[in-house]
């Protein structure tokens, strides 16, 4: 297990500094900065398109052990704003994508948000490495998106909590062709 997270915690810190050619990515930020006030890359997204499917492997540390909400979301802007007089994470990449007008959370296989994903799962150790595939999106729609990863879990309903209650938005990237 050690000689795993080593291992990719060296492809993160390249994958944090050096971009590949012609690939279309999103390198994810927490969405809190560090002690110092810097933001803190703990991973990236590849987005590959295959056939009529878009497949989205996932490289990330620093995460909760479990489940993950994973979305789309409707704009390409990772910064906090206010609503409701508070701070909220991430609030500027806007609500899940929703080209069909839907207002639906129905998850991945639904008829609601595009940008609803598969959850994720971050092991024992905070780490995720897996590839999810949605057959909902196309590459041409999504870049200049971001992806935003949630603390919790996603029910993919809107009851008894909207959006699924995933919580929090934890990390976040925009979503670029290199």
């Amino acid at each position: 297990m050690h000689k795993k997270i080593l291992v990719l915690l060296s492809f993160l810190v390249a994958a944090c500094t050096m971009s590949p050619d012609s690939e279309t990515v999103a390198v994810l930020y927490k969405t809190v900065p560090n002690a110092d006030g810097k933001e803190e890359c703990i991973g990236r997204a590849v987005f590959h398109e295959t056939g009529k499917a878009v497949e989205i492997c996932i490289d990330a540390v620093g995460l909760t052990p479990g489940e993950h909400g994973f979305h789309i979301h409707q704009n390409g802007d990772c910064r906090a704003d206010f609503k409701d007089g508070k701070r909220q994470n991430a609030l500027k990449a806007g609500d899940h994508y929703d080209p069909g007008v839907t207002h639906v959370h129905a998850g991945p296989f639904g008829q609601g948000h595009a940008g609803d994903l598969p959850t994720l799962y971050a092991d024992s150790a905070g780490v995720v490495h897996m590839c999810v595939t949605t057959s909902r999106l196309s590459m041409s729609e999504i870049i200049g998106r971001s992806v935003v990863i949630h603390a919790g879990g996603d029910n993919f309903s809107d009851s008894p909590l909207p959006l699924g209650g995933g919580g929090e938005r934890v990390a976040c990237g925009i979503i670029i062709k290199e």
